[in-house]
C-alpha cells in the first residue's frame, strides 16, 4: 500500500490515511489517521481502554442491580 507522506498531501489525494515514517509521541511508528492526524496505534490503544472501562461500568451496575434486587427479595420475606 502506497500512503502519502504528509497529512497535507493525504488531504489533497483524499486519502484517509498517510504515514511519515516518524514515531509518534507514544513511540510507535505506524500510520495516522488524515481526518486527526492520531496514530493507529494510539487509536487502538485508547479503543481498548475505553471498551473495559465500560465493560467495567456495566459489571458494577449489573452487580449493584442484583444487590437491591437481593434486598428487596429478602426484605419481603
Amino acid at each position: 500500500m502506497d500512503l502519502p507522506n504528509t497529512r497535507t498531501a493525504a488531504i489533497e489525494a483524499g486519502s484517509p490515511k498517510y504515514f511519515t515514517g516518524e514515531t509518534c509521541i507514544n513511540g510507535h511508528q505506524t500510520y495516522r489517521y488524515t481526518i486527526t492526524g492520531e496514530c493507529a496505534s494510539c487509536r487502538a490503544v485508547r479503543n481498548h481502554a475505553t471498551r473495559m472501562q465500560a465493560r467495567n461500568s456495566i459489571s458494577a451496575a449489573k452487580k449493584r442491580k442484583a444487590a437491591e434486587l437481593k434486598a428487596r427479595v429478602e426484605g419481603a420475606q
